[in-house]
């Protein structure tokens, strides 16, 4: 319906009150049409509606008391239908207490955008004018914007300055968690261990602070979406050029700079109710730490995790849910390194492992969240409180990625999100539910093929299990010249591929899987993102760690050990 309020008053150079006077003088006012399903032949009651200035608003029943849930707003990288499922969700359980559910959303093409989900369906832009008018006429009496992810917090924050209530985590909890400052400053006081860092506002701190703790280092800016000019940097060059984007991302805002910690990662979605929390279980991330939670493969309930580590986690979760006064979804993201837990950071919302934690547990993760946000306590719901026991099913989130809808982008993994959406693979144990992940993100190579595998001195032994994997496997293993010697040497049968015959031979459809892990000197990076482009043009699954292999070997000897049983079967119906 045009411009904002606070565009126009921007534009004009003059304040929104001023514009606002000049508007209510034309007798421009902002009018609520319900959109109709009926031809207009009688009144649809649909309860969707759309603003526009200079109309009179379509009859309806006025109402107050509701609570609005802000939705995620366009569908994008890093913020996709995970947190749309929330919404939603988040829709129903108020409704299920018998609360007038308000959904606010711009996007036409999602289920939260579905009339006949909520009370009342309002498809405005997610801005703070727009909103505020919707709260007005709804009289509303607070808002969730806990569900929606970046999008719909920054949104709330912003209402919150003019006076409206954030249900769930308020601006403080949410300033105070998100801001990667005072986190670190929160995690100090209670003594939680955390990468060594300090948030800096110009390039001369960023570069004592470089000095002082060593390369590599991550930059990460607060309040993005995605990892957006999030980075780890191995050099001064490098993390200069990664700030000049970080320092643009959060105009006004430090940005953390702090050690970067090469470990096993593993996430938690928490519950919290302010005094217990309940925990369905911890995601073992397959993807070591430094590449984004959503593009790493996930195992959902961790495999490797010993007792008196989980114990751990719940502590370090109860310690921070009480200082931040958690009411409602707490995500917590950590590195696992030299058998002690560092944290990475914490988001007090839903976050977009929520929908697959409450799939695979069965536990409704936002039903609760809105539950305890409202003031029921988490040991009336029945559910348990802490790390809640094993299911009997075995999760894995496997990323789906749109690189051929992408050409010349280098695929390379890592702080910055790039994957667009995600398969979950179950099953009765741990292979099983890998290959079905797998298979359903289209990753699953054939029972046989070939490999190319280009690694950085750094993991060049790592890689020889790799290989050995493979070959036993009946794949034929390829290596580029640095890495083809040190296996060959080890008496792997490995064939060397010149790096000038690489290119084409990919574009030939010679390979069936490429493993490239690349070094940190320039000559390597620029030959690995050629590698890796030339696979993604080619349509080749191209894997970036060893724990990435090993999940892809592990399901193909499933995968070949199924297939090998069926033969000896229909051999054995032949027979008879």
């Amino acid at each position: 319906h045009g411009m904002s309020i606070s565009r126009i008053s921007a534009s004009a150079g003059i304040s929104k009150e001023e514009t606002l006077k000049i508007l209510e003088s034309e007798n421009c006012h902002t009018g609520y049409r319900e959109v109709d399903g009926c031809a207009g032949e009688f009144p649809s009651g649909s309860g969707y509606y759309y603003a526009a200035y200079g109309v009179k608003s379509d009859p309806w029943e006025e109402s107050e008391g509701g609570i609005a849930v802000l939705g995620s707003g366009a569908i994008r990288i890093a913020q996709g239908v995970e947190f749309d499922y929330c919404c939603v969700k988040a829709v129903e359980a108020l409704r299920r207490r018998g609360i007038r559910a308000i959904m606010m959303n711009v996007n036409p093409e999602t289920v939260s955008t579905d009339h006949d989900i909520s009370d009342a369906l309002y498809l405005e832009p997610l801005y703070i004018d727009d909103a505020m008018a919707v709260l007005e006429r709804e009289k509303a009496r607070g808002v969730f914007a806990c569900f929606g992810g970046q999008t719909s917090l920054r949104l709330g924050l912003d209402l919150a300055t003019e006076g409206i209530r954030l249900l769930g985590p308020d601006q403080d909890v949410i300033d105070a968690a998100e801001d990667r400052g005072k986190f670190s400053r929160l995690l100090q006081k209670l003594g939680i261990s955390q990468p060594a860092g300090v948030d800096v506002a110009s390039i001369e701190e960023a570069r004592a602070i470089a000095e002082k703790l060593g390369y590599p280092l991550m930059v990460r800016p607060s309040f993005v979406i995605g990892g957006v000019a999030m980075k780890v940097v191995y050099s001064e060059k490098e993390m200069l050029d990664v700030l000049s984007e970080a320092f643009q991302a959060v105009e006004g805002q430090k940005v953390m700079i702090d050690r970067f910690l090469q470990g096993k990662e593993f996430e938690c979605d928490a519950v919290c109710d302010g005094e217990d929390v309940l925990i369905p279980g911890i995601f073992e991330h397959i993807d070591p730490s430094g590449i984004h939670s959503g593009d790493s493969i996930a195992v959902f309930p961790s495999f490797s995790l010993t007792d008196e580590q989980q114990a751990q986690v719940l502590k370090t979760v109860k310690m921070i849910s009480k200082e931040l006064d958690i009411h409602g979804l707490l995500n917590i993201q950590f590195v696992l390194k030299d058998g002690l837990f560092w944290i990475i950071e914490a988001n007090p919302r839903a976050s977009r492992t929520v929908p697959i934690c409450s799939k695979i547990s069965k536990i409704p993760m936002v039903d609760l969240a809105v539950g305890v946000a409202l003031g029921e306590k988490l040991t009336d719901m029945g559910y348990g409180l802490g790390i809640l026991p094993k299911t009997d099913k075995w999760g894995v989130k496997v990323p789906v990625f749109s690189n051929d809808k992408l050409p010349g982008i280098d695929p390379k993994l890592g702080p910055r999100m790039m994957s667009t959406g995600e398969s979950l693979g179950l099953g009765d144990n741990l292979a099983d539910a890998m290959m079905d992940g797998l298979q359903g993100a289209g990753w699953m190579p054939p029972a046989k093929g070939r490999i190319l595998m280009s690694i950085a001195d750094s993991q060049k032994a790592e890689s020889m299990s790799t290989a050995a994997q493979f070959t036993a496997l009946g794949w034929n293993v390829d290596a580029t010249s640095g890495t083809s010697d040190y296996l060959s040497k080890w008496g792997l049968e490995v064939n060397k591929v010149p790096q000038e015959e690489l290119v084409e031979r990919l574009r030939k459809g010679e390979w069936d899987l490429v493993l490239n892990i690349p070094g940190g000197n320039e000559r390597h990076i620029m030959h690995g993102a050629e590698l890796r482009r030339s696979a993604s043009a080619a349509g080749v699954p191209c894997l970036h760690s060893m724990a990435a292999a090993w999940a892809v070997a592990n399901s193909l000897s499933k995968k070949n050990k199924a297939l090998n049983e069926k033969s000896e079967n229909m051999e054995d119906d032949l027979t008879l």
